[in-house]
């Protein structure tokens, strides 16, 4: 995905500061959550190209919530000669930190539950996504209870 993909799928029609979205950021959060619950071969694959029906539905939009979710926090405060500063202003104010946390919070609910809908849809079907290996899919491989990794 592009950062205007992520910005339009995740954001809508928000303009957001210039820079709080880049590159690196989309590519860490594939790197962080669809490389690990695709597998290797399987996120080969969809780097491809390959299985783009599914991309489309399912692995785009949640990565695009995965993004927003990590740079939640950044849209609040800005570091710069100043140091870290958050933003403020004649109209607005600024989010609490737990308000921040919690709205995370639920954006990475929401985008893990679009990766479990792929990962289900991919499993139930292993003849059209015969590159989907449940034991390279680290959500197979562990339990996680209220954030702790078991």
């Amino acid at each position: 995905m592009t950062v205007a993909e992520v910005v339009q799928t995740a954001f809508g029609d928000a303009e957001l500061p210039e820079g709080v979205l880049s590159e690196q950021d989309v590519r860490s959060a594939q790197l962080r959550h669809l490389a690990p619950a695709l597998g290797r071969a399987m996120y080969g694959a969809v780097l491809e190209g390959r299985y783009a029906e599914l991309a489309d539905e399912w692995l785009k939009p949640a990565l695009a919530l995965f993004v927003k979710a990590a740079v939640l926090p950044s849209l609040m405060q800005r570091v710069g000669a100043a140091g870290v500063v958050r933003y403020g202003g004649e109209t607005f104010e600024a989010a609490s930190d737990a308000a921040v946390v919690a709205w995370s919070r639920r954006v990475r609910r929401d985008a893990a539950t679009l990766l479990d809908a792929a990962r289900r849809q991919m499993a139930a079907d292993p003849a059209v996504y015969p590159e989907y290996d449940p034991a390279e899919d680290v959500h197979c491989r562990t339990s996680i209870a209220g954030s702790v990794v078991l």
